[in-house]
């Protein structure tokens, strides 16, 4: 995916969303790189045994299209989040295909490059199944760019506007502080991820940084019209502020804000390292009680979920916990 310009823009759950940037006269192209690519994936893991729980089964839908890039912050922490067409075509897309299989949404299909591909249709939608997609030329592989990736840009933004790269970097307890996890440290803080400072502040080398520990969790599923973009961006503001003033106190952080797959929700986490407290499952209700009245729907659960903090490889490098 990486070597063919694409990016993590977001994950949660067992949902992803990679993001291909193109102009409009190269849209025709990249699509038919994001079917090579996906058709890669496919391949390589349609279907997986794991150790527990269900098999693990991939389902691809596509979309094209512009989308709005909104980033907010509250009092004390900076989020972005991504709406419109795209992102919604492309969520219908994948509800659509079934394991195994790829969809292309209508727009996708409208601008894609018809002649490369076998494709079948879905009764009673503009949507369409990939089945076979033609040979593309290595050359026309090798000319794509690495695409800009939106979570480096937004988190390896210096003061003077200017955008860095990262280094996959690792510490050891026994040296000093390598310089680049200073700075991720430093961004931890500056964006206060409290539980990722504390662990690189410590030392925890990045193999080290995974663990499975009991955590209480609040889903704070909120119902919005996005189609005032101004507006929406502004509650976003006002909602972000709110919940930190309520979960802050109880050493809760805003791990996730997401707006795909299930609508704008905020994913809230309370007990991870350095930020442990007794009754922190009275917390997460206490502080889902105290901004209810504000919320639409709110779901708390208590128990062991798997802490992964990524800081992949290059440039892309950033910082976030999945929680799975």
């Amino acid at each position: 995916m990486l070597t063919l310009g694409g990016d993590v823009l977001k994950f949660a759950g067992d949902s992803v969303l990679l993001l291909w940037r193109a102009r409009h006269n190269e849209m025709a192209r990249t699509i038919s790189l994001v079917v090579h690519c996906s058709l890669q994936i496919q391949k390589k893991y349609r279907r997986r045994n794991v150790l527990t729980g269900p098999k693990f089964q991939l389902k691809i839908g596509i979309s094209a299209g512009s989308m709005h890039y909104l980033r907010f912050e509250g009092e004390r922490q900076k989020y972005f989040c991504v709406v419109g067409k795209a992102v919604d075509d492309v969520c219908e897309a994948e509800k659509l295909a079934k394991a195994g299989e790829i969809v292309l949404s209508a727009s996708c299909w409208e601008h894609c490059e018809k002649h490369r591909l076998r494709t079948s249709h879905i009764a009673g939608e503009a949507a369409v199944k990939v089945d076979i997609l033609t040979y593309i030329p290595k050359a026309a592989l090798e000319k794509v760019r690495l695409g800009h990736c939106c979570w480096g840009c937004f988190f390896s933004q210096d003061r003077s506007g200017a955008f860095r790269n990262g280094v996959s970097v690792r510490a050891s307890k026994t040296k000093k502080m390598h310089p680049e996890m200073t700075m991720w440290a430093n961004w931890a803080k500056g964006h206060r991820c409290h539980a990722l400072a504390f662990q690189l502040e410590d030392r925890v080398p990045q193999d080290f940084l995974s663990e499975l520990r009991p955590v209480t969790i609040l889903f704070l599923h909120l119902n919005f019209d996005t189609k005032s973009i101004g507006s929406f961006h502004s509650v976003l503001n006002e909602v972000s502020s709110v919940m930190e003033e309520i979960i802050y106190p109880h050493k809760g952080e805003v791990n996730k804000v997401f707006l795909f797959d299930k609508g704008c929700t905020f994913l809230c986490v309370f007990g991870l390292p350095g930020a442990k407290l007794p009754n922190e499952s009275i917390h997460a209700l206490q502080s889902a009680l105290q901004i209810f009245n504000s919320c639409s729907e709110i779901t708390a659960n208590t128990g062991k979920r798997q802490c992964l903090w990524l800081l992949p490889v290059g440039w892309r490098s950033v910082a976030s916990l999945a929680t799975l």
